[in-house]
């Protein structure tokens, strides 16, 4: 990973179902109550890339597990540095940019099926300013038979 800090970007990792988006709704409307220019997004994205990655998660395009690792990082590449709507220019204008999953989310789940050091190594981006240690974690019981 990228040692440098990106500031004012705030990242939401857990599990499907477990309240991250909803959690990035709460703290959106807050930093918008304190009158801060906030935007907020999701990995996989909504562009090119990431509508790829979907169809890959939706069975509707097959590949191996390391080229779906590959597509996860280039979608992240062009969710940060795009001229258009990266974060990384958008927090550079003072804009508080909160995601919904990084790079965190691509060592847990790609380094099930591709060496870890691998996925790790494709994802050299900048840390966000708000992540672990700071990282808030929320557990859930888990219903078996309710």
């Amino acid at each position: 990973m990228n040692s440098s800090i990106l500031k004012n970007f705030i990242v939401f990792e857990g599990l499907d179902g477990c309240g991250k988006s909803s959690q990035v709704k709460i703290l959106a409307n807050h930093l918008e109550n304190l009158k801060k220019k906030v935007a907020f997004s999701c990995e996989p994205t909504d562009g090119p890339i990431g509508r790829m990655v979907r169809d890959v998660l939706q069975h509707r395009i097959k590949t191996t597990p390391k080229a779906l690792a590959l597509l996860y990082s280039a979608d992240r590449e062009d969710h940060l540095f795009n001229v258009h709507h990266g974060i990384f220019y958008s927090t550079q204008e003072g804009r508080f940019e909160i995601s919904d999953r990084y790079f965190y989310s691509s060592l847990a789940y790609q380094s099930v099926n591709v060496d870890y050091d691998y996925v790790k190594e494709i994802n050299s981006f900048p840390s966000p300013e708000r992540t672990p240690p700071l990282a808030s974690i929320a557990t859930f019981p888990l219903l078996l038979n309710p």
